[in-house]
């Protein structure tokens, strides 16, 4: 009764489906084997925010509804708090490591928003936050990855649910 009440986003059943493509491709062996981003939480989460914003980025340039990219937001990190509850953070940690990854998700999104023109200075704020800073790091590889998958994004498919990544392959 109360749910009807609730006003829904209209692109709730989408954004879903969207971000399971991008967790899925997120998920990919070759970006921890092969071009070193680390392999545990952090790195993951690093990786799917490269994703979201390549969806987000497409969407923002189209002018699709800023209701889609909440939507979206909404549910990748409805996701990450039952991720942190399985992986044992407890009722109190969680709300504070939220608060932080939700800060860093923001801050990624507007610095590679705003820096995506600009090749290198793009490069630099992946290194940063995808490999710590790490100079030896592949992230111009992982740059140009990024900069593919939004050359091959759809607003139209996006918003309708489809978002295809183009594969990452080989040794960085």
């Amino acid at each position: 009764m109360f749910g009807l009440m609730k006003s829904k986003n209209p692109y709730e059943a989408v954004a879903h489906d969207i971000y399971a493509a991008a967790l899925s491709h997120a998920r990919d062996a070759a970006f921890y084997s092969d071009y070193g981003v680390e392999d545990n939480f952090e790195g993951r989460f690093e990786v799917l925010c490269l994703h979201i914003f390549i969806v987000m980025h497409v969407a923002l340039a189209a002018g699709v509804d800023e209701a889609f990219n909440q939507a979206l937001f909404d549910i990748m990190f409805a996701d990450m708090d039952q991720s942190l509850r399985q992986l044992g953070k407890g009722d109190m940690g969680v709300p504070k490591h939220m608060r932080r990854m939700m800060t860093g998700f923001n801050g990624r999104m507007n610095a590679y928003e705003e820096l995506y023109q600009d090749k290198a200075a793009f490069v630099e704020a992946v290194r940063r936050n995808v490999y710590n800073g790490r100079a030896d790091a592949p992230a111009d590889k992982i740059a140009r990855y990024v900069r593919a998958n939004i050359k091959k994004q759809n607003a139209k498919s996006i918003v309708q649910g489809r978002a295809s990544f183009v594969p990452i392959t080989g040794k960085a």
